[in-house]
């Protein structure tokens, strides 16, 4: 059974441990910021959090040493000059440019540096090199359905 826990909540992330008293916090990250997605990638030991700044829009971050550190990655980006997409339901327009990183995945164990992330607006983006750069996968982004 595992000992640790990281709770990702509206006001920031946080990492608890069960010591022989029971569970107690570790540390907070990313205090008064809403954390919606926390990848621990058992393949290299990284954290890899998903960030939601009301200003700044979502971002990522990857920590090597259990979160007592936080390095800015890079976030997917959607293709330029698309037109946004009309939602079936509301009729309001869906601009092309990131809302929210709901989805974050590890390669396989023989994938070293390989990552998923699934974003809102619907797309799904894979990176090579451990979030360094994201290429979109085209075989959904251009599928006729995903306007609909």
């Amino acid at each position: 059974m595992s000992t640790k826990l990281y709770l990702g909540t509206r006001k920031g992330l946080i990492h608890v441990e069960r010591g022989p008293n029971g569970w107690e916090i570790k540390s907070a990250s990313f205090l008064g910021v809403p954390v919606p997605m926390l990848l621990p990638d058992s393949r290299d030991g990284r954290l890899i959090a998903a960030v939601e700044h009301g200003h700044y829009g979502g971002k990522l971050h990857a920590s090597g040493d259990d979160g007592a550190t936080w390095s800015e990655i890079a976030v997917p980006v959607y293709p330029k000059g698309e037109e946004p997409v009309i939602c079936a339901m509301s009729q309001k327009p869906i601009p092309q440019s990131l809302e929210k990183i709901w989805a974050l995945e590890a390669g396989g164990a023989d994938e070293p540096g390989v990552l998923w992330c699934g974003t809102v607006p619907g797309a799904l983006f894979k990176s090579m090199d451990g979030g360094a750069s994201w290429q979109i996968v085209d075989g959904l982004w251009n599928r006729p359905e995903r306007k609909e």
